[in-house]
């Protein structure tokens, strides 16, 4: 039995050593040895604010995110997004400097630094600094970004000379396959291989160029039940530098109704500089101009301030929906979103693509109450305990995260069967399980549910269980539906407003997408209305769509293709 490789990580401003295995993701092992660093998203790949300075005698290339989130002068010093950042070798971390060098004057750069660009011609950088322009790069090496390629807000460049660049550790190369011919069958003993796609970056006309606008301070003001929470957008780092709640019987709406938003601002605010104001509400309040059919835009003048609403086209839903789009870059992606399933979407490469899913939005949810004030919020691997919110509350729903982590242990224990039914209690006698844990988890069975908690009456019946089967079958047609459709998605995307931290171990056990694209899943939950910050890199939100976001056709899936893939994924589970 081989031992995992182990490399050293040193973290020289705070003097600490550590080891990790081989691969180990910086973010997390920096977490686990209780070294917290800056960021919005949990090392999730959104929010490009964990930055670390890293050096070594190799280094490993940076990821599409890194070169979308960081400058080449910043790449080239050794800046790195920590949750981006696999160790594969014994590096050294400062995970001071970035903050540090981020409070200093970004015009100010070395006499060395000026003499090695002086010669080369600039354009003006978002931060204010100048940068050297640089060569496209070949499509060879263009292959050889990361997949691992999610939308952050951008933050500022740092300057270091250009002389200590690190050594790169290489990557093997990838090959491409061809793109899948449209409504090809693929043979029945061959078994797809998942294609990781790099799509050309969309090249940004003059006309875009002189549409964009970094110089102003704005504000993202989010509508909430009980108040307004707001951003403060800095174009002098990029990105966002306070966060907060204004508790506030009065809404968004009804400020722009008598056009007192500004001096609502200011008397709430210590900050009244702002120039522009993106506000996001939740129901629709103005007449504008409708986008992908889920969300309506207007804008107003407001004693000087420019103000841009966002607002539903229709059910609250169709934020979110929108919102989840601003996450994505180039690539193919199926996005799934667990709390909205009427409709999925494939995303390619900024063109969005709807699919029918002629599915209730409550559709997983119809058996089980998975919204509650108190809910199960975790469940012990041996089904014999549970967590809820409130530990002097009674339990009154089942989370997300629970509903699946509880298939997936009777699944993997033999309790549901292939087809997600479950073990009757007369089957379960002498099946070597261990005496005191078998009459326990027998104690927990009724002949039609699992019992969580049965003095409270939190179960998850048959019924639901009949749904997730349902999900799972939907799932493995639609993907293959829409390889044959759009290409292979090299992501699977699931979303949800629930906690979902364990969801894509869950859906790996639960075989819920083909094996295929295991290694591949990625899980998002939250509100992702804070992807909004990335508006205020354009001169209006309106201009960021267009040179960002596309919508294509609708696809349908109730036509008999769709039909026969979908009976071919239910027949091969329903065998065994």
């Amino acid at each position: 039995m081989f031992l995992s490789k182990k490399h050293t990580v040193y973290v020289k401003n705070l003097d600490i050593n550590f080891e990790v295995k081989s691969g180990k993701n910086l973010f997390n092992a920096l977490e686990e040895n209780g070294i917290k660093i800056s960021n919005l998203c949990s090392g999730n790949g959104q929010c490009g604010k964990c930055k670390v300075r890293i050096e070594s005698k190799s280094i490993n290339k940076p990821t599409r995110l890194e070169r979308k989130s960081l400058s080449d002068l910043s790449i080239g010093m050794g800046i790195r997004l920590a949750c981006e950042y696999a160790v594969k070798s014994d590096i050294v971390v400062d995970t001071d400097e970035p903050s540090r060098r981020a409070n200093e004057d970004p015009c100010v750069l070395s006499v060395q630094t000026l003499a090695r660009i002086e010669e080369k011609p600039v354009v003006e950088d978002v931060y204010g600094a100048d940068e050297p322009i640089v060569p496209e790069k070949s499509e060879s090496a263009q292959a050889e970004e990361d997949e691992n390629e999610f939308k952050s807000v951008l933050t500022g460049g740092m300057f270091r000379p250009q002389d200590e660049q690190p050594e790169y550790i290489e990557e093997e190369s990838k090959q491409e396959e061809p793109e899948p011919e449209i409504l090809i069958e693929e043979k029945e003993d061959e078994e797809p291989v998942i294609v990781k796609y790099t799509e050309p970056e969309l090249e940004q006309t003059e006309e875009e160029d002189r549409g964009v606008d970094y110089s102003t301070d704005g504000i993202l003001l989010i509508q909430a039940p009980r108040g307004i929470t707001y951003f403060h957008y800095s174009a002098g780092i990029g990105s966002i530098s306070s966060r907060d709640f204004i508790e506030t019987d009065r809404t968004l709406a009804e400020l722009l109704r008598q056009g007192e938003l500004k001096q609502f601002l200011t008397a709430n605010l210590q900050y009244s500089g702002y120039e522009r104001a993106i506000l996001i509400l939740s129901e629709k309040h103005f007449e504008g101009e409708t986008v992908f059919g889920l969300i309506n835009y207007c804008s107003f003048t407001n004693d000087n301030l420019f103000c841009e609403v966002i607002q539903p086209a229709g059910s609250p839903k169709d934020i979110l929906k929108f919102f989840r789009f601003l996450n994505q870059t180039s690539g193919r992606k199926m996005i799934i979103p667990l709390d909205a399933l009427e409709k999925i979407y494939f995303f390619n490469s900024g063109t969005i693509m709807g699919m029918d899913a002629s599915l209730r939005s409550d559709f997983l949810f119809e058996h089980i109450k998975v919204s509650g004030k108190n809910p199960v919020t975790k469940i012990a691997d041996d089904l014999m305990g549970y967590e809820k919110k409130n530990a002097d509350l009674p339990p009154d729903s089942i989370s997300l995260s629970v509903l699946f982590k509880t298939a997936a242990l009777l699944y993997s224990k033999g309790l549901l069967s292939r087809q997600f039914k479950l073990a009757d209690k007369m089957s379960l006698v002498g099946d070597g399980l261990s005496g005191g844990h078998h009459i326990r988890l027998i104690a927990k069975f009724t002949s039609q549910s699992f019992k969580i908690d049965s003095g409270h009456d939190i179960v998850i019946p048959q019924a639901a269980f009949d749904d997730l089967f349902i999900l799972r079958n939907f799932i493995h047609a639609a993907i293959k539906y829409a390889e044959k459709r759009c290409g292979k998605p090299d992501t699977v995307i699931f979303y949800s407003l629930f906690p979902v931290k364990e969801l894509a171990d869950s859906m790996i056990t639960l075989e819920m997408v083909p094996k295929r694209y295991h290694e591949v899943i990625r899980t998002f939950s939250e509100d992702p209305t804070l992807f909004a910050i990335n508006f205020f890199h354009n001169s209006s939100v309106l201009s960021y769509i267009e040179s960002t976001l596309k919508m294509g056709d609708d696809i349908s899936l109730d036509d008999e293709i769709f039909a026969g893939i979908y009976e071919k994924a239910e027949a091969e589970f329903m065998e065994g």
